[in-house]
């Protein structure tokens, strides 16, 4: 949240996050993403997918 608040743009690599709760996982990312981060996946970055 750092980063956001200090004006950077945001990438988080959805299947890199690892919770031992899915339920977890999908509020944290959402949450992540509602402050303004964009959650992409592995194949977006690999592949060279724009990612907005």
């Amino acid at each position: 949240m750092d980063l956001l608040d200090a004006g950077k743009q945001v990438f988080v690599i959805s299947g890199l996050v690892v919770f031992q709760d899915q339920n977890d996982k999908t509020v944290a990312l959402a949450r992540i993403q509602a402050a303004g981060a964009a959650i992409v996946t592995i194949e977006m970055v690999l592949g060279g997918l724009e990612i907005e």
